[in-house]
């Protein structure tokens, strides 16, 4: 692999040196998402620590620690966000695509940016939200579902509210690993057990192995 010198312009749109083309750019990504520097010139601003990636609308979308970038491979650009442009927090912990909509999960609560609009709105606490780190997101026709370190929570698509759900509501468990909406049922994978949940009658069915007291955090 080529030697490939990076040169930026700005903190908000980061303009990659002409040695940036075909196998090389390619290259140059792979290194930023692993956090190495190819005999780096760069800003504080780059995306040195992945926290997770998605691809929306034909670009590249990266959460990390400092912030969320995008990079458009098309024209060869990268873009950066952060609190000064309308997150909510810099330390991006999760993202998600639901049609035209990026979903930020963050350690404050979520993000939603509308790409066709340009538009962010930020839900935290004071929204109905719960604390802690976003871990995990799915979608269903009527509701966003937010896995967090301390419950779930779901969006009303139609009333645009959003409702905590916890231990009184029926969750086994505290922090929301991972969430599966199927067949009109949604399953919770939570420290603790695995929660089906029926949103049209409220009712939960939990699975658990109550021989084994290990810590779940990944199932579906």
């Amino acid at each position: 692999i080529p030697a490939v010198s990076l040169s930026w312009r700005g903190t908000q749109h980061l303009h990659p040196a002409p040695a940036l083309r075909g196998a090389a750019a390619h290259c140059a990504i792979l290194l930023l998402l692993c956090g190495v520097g190819a005999t780096a010139q760069v800003t504080p601003h780059f995306p040195d620590r992945r926290q997770d990636v998605t691809r929306a609308q034909d670009a590249l979308w990266i959460g990390t620690e400092r912030g969320l970038y995008q990079y458009r491979e098309n024209e060869n650009v990268w873009s950066a966000r952060s609190r000064e442009s309308g997150l909510l927090s810099n330390r991006i912990t999760r993202l998600a695509t639901d049609q035209d909509v990026l979903w930020i999960g963050t350690d404050l609560g979520v993000s939603r940016f509308d790409l066709r609009s340009n538009t962010v709105l930020s839900y935290d606490s004071a929204s109905g939200f719960p604390p802690g780190r976003v871990l995990c997101f799915a979608f269903d026709p009527e509701y966003v579902w937010v896995g967090t370190e301390q419950g779930a929570a779901r969006y009303d698509r139609l009333i645009e509210q959003w409702q905590r759900i916890g231990a009184a509501q029926g969750l086994t468990g505290s922090a929301v690993h991972d969430i599966a909406c199927i067949e009109g049922l949604v399953y919770m994978l939570t420290d603790s057990a695995v929660c089906e949940y029926d949103p049209k009658y409220e009712r939960w069915r939990v699975f658990r192995d109550e021989s084994d007291a290990s810590p779940v955090r990944d199932a579906f």
